[in-house]
């Protein structure tokens, strides 16, 4: 799993207006101090199942097996402005800019594979975050399956 969390990392960072990429072990949850620059972009492996396919002598472990699961990736910005109607175009268009992260990032994941022995990630749902902590936070969520583990 490092070298499929290390690569899809990597694919990451290129993304365009982000400032801090990493795999996420909570930074989104130190109410008020985050441990991250914003936009950020938070990646995790959520639930993997895995399934028992032969025993080859010659590989370790000698049980292979295939897996299919989830990888989920966070966006989060700080909400400085809202997007209400009445405010300058300026104003609208940075409290929307999280949407253009979201796009950007699923541009550079969705087929996208990041080792021999997986699949392409493939979106599978996406759910925003409401809180009251002044960050928005989009989570999308990829199956990915895996091979000959």
């Amino acid at each position: 799993m490092k070298d499929i969390i290390s690569a899809t990392l990597q694919q990451l960072k290129t993304v365009n207006g982000v400032k801090y990429v990493a795999e996420d072990y909570g930074q989104l949850d130190f109410a008020g101090v985050y441990p991250v620059k914003f936009p950020a972009v938070l990646v995790a492996p959520v639930n993997f199942q895995y399934e028992t396919l032969l025993k080859d002598p010659d590989k370790s472990p000698q049980l292979r097996q295939q897996a299919t699961g989830e990888f989920e990736i966070a966006v989060a910005v700080q909400m400085i402005s809202k997007a209400n109607a009445a405010a300058p175009a300026q104003m609208i268009d940075k409290a929307l800019e999280i949407w253009d992260i979201v796009q950007a990032v699923h541009e550079k994941i969705q087929g996208f594979q990041p080792a021999p022995y997986a699949g392409v990630f493939v979106r599978k749902f996406q759910q925003t975050e409401r809180n009251d902590s002044g960050l928005k936070i989009v989570r999308i969520t990829y199956d990915l399956g895996l091979h000959d583990v």
